[in-house]
């Protein structure tokens, strides 16, 4: 007896998963001669690994060892269809390699209990293999310039991926391949292009996918469905979105606004599917630690973001202010001129000024030709 069953993947698109009920001797899971293979390296954060129960972790070392070696079928033992569904998406999350594996997959469930899946790949095993020389070629010359310090080098990875992506759809655009091959891709493209960068340069980053609290995102990309970065800093964790901060409705330029964002940050932006981290210190976020912050005039607070654009020697004045204050915040700087005054005096002569807000982050940004 066959059913249809569709599995809605929570951080990939859709798969529709074909069960044939079979009697054939199953792998039972619990037994301890059934071995996932699979130590969560030091060096990688396995975030999503580390959310499952015992079943769920042994089920994804044999799914992440079937699927890195391409295998048509993967016996998974007595689990069920949610279990194997869980432990897909966090090898998934976990694991931006895996560009060769398709979001859909069918599986089998015999008379017993037992599973076996049924992975689909885009690519044949020399396609997969000669795409893989092709990514290794190119990470090898992205980290040859790679700078020393974590957030220096997270800040150069995240300004590598949003110059070198232009965000459009098209097939595998959930996967870091095409970020790597032609650079056209969407938030998932970023964000697990952002991920693989970063853990071959030794910081633990993982993936997040949820849904931006904002209409604008609905006009932007054409969903609410996002994808972002999580990572491990210091000893704390923050947020990145890499798409996000490719800004190229205004003085095109890669935005700090969406780097290093606390959680506490984060959330008031973005919506989170399954486990996240909560920021320890939320004044370590980017806007802090480099004294972007701001609840009212604060001439010093004003000429350091000033003195930081210059630096950067693009043309657009970053700052932050509390969520849904920066209307305020821009009133105050507008008026009798202040923010062209102290402009003129850092030797910037302006006429007209542009201003971008993102009110639930609290961002404002201040722009000029």
């Amino acid at each position: 007896m066959k059913k249809l069953y569709l599995l809605l993947l929570a951080m990939l698109l859709s798969g529709c998963s074909l069960l044939d009920v079979l009697n054939e001797p199953a792998v039972d899971l619990n037994d301890d001669s059934v071995t996932a293979e699979f130590t969560p390296s030091a060096e990688t954060m396995n975030y999503h690994y580390h959310q499952l129960d015992e079943e769920g972790q042994r089920a994804y070392g044999l799914l992440l060892s079937g699927l890195e070696v391409m295998n048509s079928e993967i016996e998974l033992g007595k689990i069920d269809g949610q279990t194997l569904e869980t432990a897909f998406v966090a090898v998934m999350k976990d694991n931006p390699a895996l560009f060769h594996v398709q979001n859909d997959y069918t599986y089998e469930e015999y008379s017993d209990g037992s599973i076996t899946m049924k992975p689909q790949y885009y690519f044949d095993a020399q396609e997969k293999a000669d795409i893989q020389r092709q990514i290794d070629e190119r990470t090898q010359e992205i980290l040859n310039d790679l700078p020393s310090g974590t957030e220096e080098a997270a800040w150069y990875l995240y300004t590598y991926v949003a110059e070198h992506a232009e965000y459009e759809s098209g097939p595998q655009d959930q996967s870091m391949v095409n970020f790597f091959l032609d650079g056209r891709t969407v938030c998932a493209g970023y964000s697990k292009a952002y991920q693989y960068l970063m853990e071959k340069a030794g910081i633990p980053t993982t993936y997040i996918s949820g849904v931006l609290n904002s209409d604008e995102a609905q006009t932007r990309y054409g969903t609410n469905a996002h994808a972002w970065n999580m990572v491990e800093i210091d000893g704390d964790h923050y947020y990145m979105d890499v798409t996000s901060g490719d800004v190229t409705q205004y003085g095109p330029h890669v935005c700090h606004q969406y780097f290093m964002m606390a959680s506490q940050e984060m959330q008031e932006m973005y919506t989170a599917e399954g486990a996240m981290e909560e920021t320890a210190d939320p004044q370590g976020s980017y806007v802090h630690r480099h004294g972007l912050y701001l609840e009212s005039y604060d001439e010093t607070v004003l000429q350091n973001a000033i003195d930081e654009m210059i630096e950067r020697g693009d043309q657009v004045l970053e700052l932050r202010t509390a969520p849904h204050q920066g209307e305020q915040l821009r009133e105050e700087l507008l008026q009798d001129d202040r923010i062209f005054t102290l402009l003129l005096r850092s030797g910037i002569v302006v006429n007209e000024l542009g201003c971008a807000q993102q009110p639930a982050l609290g961002s404002i940004e201040f722009y000029y030709e």
